[in-house]
């Protein structure tokens, strides 16, 4: 019907001022008593849509669909006519109507009913009123076969006065027509409230923030317009022809409407997508649960109406990340409307793809997409969270937005301090610029206390083991006590060290996931790269896979140094030699950073430098067109380069189990120019033959 097209939003205002208090503290829903609602609803419908189609000696129309009546349905008289009685009683001839009075002494009465069986209840009073005032009208108006005086003489002990029996023209109806669009509302919203309530109740919990508050005070508002109907009924029944206007109540039950409606809407969008994601042709177990107690499967439509955390990744998801994922499960049990689903990605399934998917999935006590699932929304995934193998959370809020593409950087450094895992959230992080604290404990036990006491540390890594072991002798030459004055040399003069192994996960997963923050950080503000802490993070992974190694010197929190392994080595073995060389104390004037950083500039402008910076490929999509060299600051060239990371070894982290995964790098080399080859010398002439006659 034109009243409840969608438009321009209305307010939700009541014709009548009710204090939000007064709504919270008469309604009430419990399930106490049990009622078949969608039931009563259909018997309330084949009344109300007889009566109202009867305006103007109008007849139903032939398409309306009526339900049968069921003879063994045991229909809650009494209640109904407490409410009948309750209507009519506060809108007797000559009394001033009290809408919301009336509302609140129907609610007290209904109090041990749940929301949609207050609402049917209400509904069905009003019902019965209609029901009886339009037969009678319509046996005064049309040929009946009772006698004429037997029907006036009802209407005259029900209704007090049968004017409205002759009221013919458009202005005498227009009361009547107000009524009946204003019915016909009243059950459109009863039946979004059903539909809501049913979504409440059956997918989610009464701590969903805002939806319980949003059903109570529709169904109060609903209810209070179903007394307003019962009044206007009174005006008719009187003598003195007076009716109230209902076009204030009709806008108000229109806006409800819209309002109710929006919020199903958001439930659908949110179970398109994630079905969009997550299909199958019988999703009636798709996805699997384990507690801890039992071990299920259950539908999707748990999911409905909730925060959605998405764990989408291949079956190399690391050891690592599933912890820190179990704190996660761990830290959001108090919040009901968060819920966590992994969603394997594995196009074919092999024999020992279905045997390590079971090992993970019992290690997951969030849900679980079930293996035999068809996972339809591979391309979507691809396309448009850009996956390629690296494992993404993706958050869902309950209106089926995406709130964060990928908040697993954000889980990996900051854990639960970062809940609830929005792009806000990962902006507000106040301790980016001392990231060495972050990746502390992932590196040494005592990494911590070192810098808390502003003690010189090397951490280095690499896959060329003699040079680690050069790098670690020269580490050992170097005598700090030089560098101090007598009433200085207190406890260890050594620097600390930690050798960092390419297989420690934790290390380069937060490495990465600081990487990550810190670009969108940069993209957010504009930046152009140039932020230290962005440079000294992009050596670290760039040198991570190569063959020399890489090397940083901190003093407490602070990065004096990173670089490629075979500079800070060259560097460290000039100042071993020169410490070595001297008999005497004569440093103490000089910081041993001052000097290092000295030497280590003498050795990178001897050398030529080749500048390479590895772009991980969970940020392939905010790649910056162009970026400098961050030794010289030259523009460099730009390469797409893809590797394999399957490995001979059956360790899991090592170890791809997609055939389809891809890793795209930015890859920017900065090579000096060669100086040009030295010309050929001339070839030698060679002798003439004589010609054959």
């Amino acid at each position: 019907m034109a009243l409840l097209r969608s438009g321009k939003p209305r307010k939700l205002r009541m014709p009548i001022i009710v204090p939000d208090e007064m709504v919270y503290g008469t309604i009430s829903a419990t399930d106490e008593k049990k009622l078949d609602v969608e039931y009563l609803l259909d018997l309330v419908e084949n009344i109300l849509l007889t009566a109202t189609h009867d305006v103007q000696r109008g007849t139903p129309e032939q398409n309306t669909e009526f339900r049968r009546p069921d003879s063994s349905f045991k229909s809650p008289s009494n209640t109904i006519k407490q409410i009948s009685i309750e209507l009519v009683a506060n809108t007797a001839q000559g009394d001033k109507v009290k809408v919301e009075k009336t509302a609140v002494t129907i609610l007290n009465l209904l109090s041990s009913y749940s929301l949609d069986a207050k609402l049917a209840l209400s509904l069905a009073a009003l019902a019965m009123e209609i029901g009886e005032f339009w037969r009678l009208k319509k046996d005064l108006t049309d040929q009946s076969p009772l006698p004429k005086e037997f029907c006036l003489s009802m209407a005259i002990l029900k209704f007090e006065s049968t004017d409205i029996v002759d009221q013919k023209d458009d202005q005498q109806q227009k009361p009547i027509v107000e009524l009946n669009n204003l019915i016909m509302l009243i059950l459109e919203v009863t039946k979004s409230i059903f539909e809501l309530e049913k979504l409440r109740t059956q997918y989610t919990s009464a701590d969903v923030p805002g939806l319980l508050t949003t059903i109570r005070k529709h169904v109060y508002g609903t209810i209070t317009s179903i007394v307003a109907c019962a009044a206007q009924i009174a005006y008719f029944k009187s003598h003195e022809g007076q009716t109230q206007d209902l076009t204030k109540w009709i806008e108000y039950l229109a806006s409800v409407h819209e309002d109710l409606e929006k919020h199903i809407r958001i439930s659908e969008q949110q179970m398109d997508i994630l079905k969009l994601l997550i299909s199958t042709e019988n999703d009636t177990h798709l996805l699997h649960i384990n507690d801890g107690s039992t071990t299920a499967g259950v539908s999707i439509d748990v999911l409905s109406m909730k925060d959605v955390l998405l764990i989408i990744s291949c079956l190399d998801i690391s050891d690592i990340d599933i912890m820190n994922l179990q704190k996660i499960y761990e830290g959001i049990k108090g919040y009901k409307h968060y819920k966590m689903v992994w969603i394997p990605i594995v196009e074919e399934w092999t024999l020992a793809q279905l045997q390590l998917f079971m090992k993970l999935r019992d290690q997951m006590p969030w849900y679980v997409v079930q293996m035999v699932s068809t996972i339809a929304g591979i391309k979507f995934i691809k396309e448009e969270w850009h996956f390629n193998g690296n494992p993404i959370v993706v958050l869902l809020n309950q209106q089926g937005e995406v709130e964060n593409p990928n908040a697993l950087p954000l889980i990996r450094v900051s854990g639960m301090e970062a809940f609830p895992f929005t792009k806000m959230a990962e902006d507000a992080i106040p301790h980016l610029e001392n990231w060495l604290h972050l990746v502390a404990k992932h590196i040494h036990p005592s990494m911590q206390s070192w810098m808390e006491e502003e003690k010189y540390i090397f951490f280095y890594g690499g896959t060329d083991q003699h040079w680690i072991k050069k790098f670690q002798s020269h580490i050992k030459n170097v005598d700090l006590g030089k560098f101090l004055k007598d009433g200085e040399k207190e406890g260890s003069t050594g620097i600390e060290s930690v050798e960092i192994g390419t297989n420690e996960m934790g290390f380069w997963s937060i490495i990465e996931s600081l990487y990550l923050i810190k670009v969108h950080q940069e993209e957010v503000k504009g930046g152009r790269g140039g932020d230290e802490t962005l440079q000294i993070l992009q050596k670290l992974l760039s040198n991570k896979i190569e063959t020399n190694g890489w090397g940083i010197l901190v003093k407490g929190s602070n990065v004096i140094i990173a670089d490629q392994g075979s500079n800070i080595s060259k560097a460290l073995k000039k100042l071993v030699i020169k410490l070595q060389s001297e008999e005497e104390n004569n440093f103490h004037e000089e910081k041993f950073e001052t000097i290092f950083q000295e030497y280590h500039k003498q050795v990178a402008d001897m050398f030529s430098h080749s500048c390479q910076i590895n772009i991980p490929s969970a940020a392939a999509n905010i790649i910056p067109k162009t970026m400098k060299c961050l030794e010289c600051g030259q523009v460099m060239d730009t390469f797409i380069s893809f590797r394999c990371t399957k490995s001979s070894t059956t360790n899991q982290q090592n170890s791809s189990a997609n055939n389809f995964k891809i890793k795209p790098r930015g890859f920017y080399p900065c090579y000096p120019p060669y100086p040009p080859y030295p010309p050929y010398p001339p070839y030698p002439a060679y002798p003439r033959y004589p010609r054959y006659p």
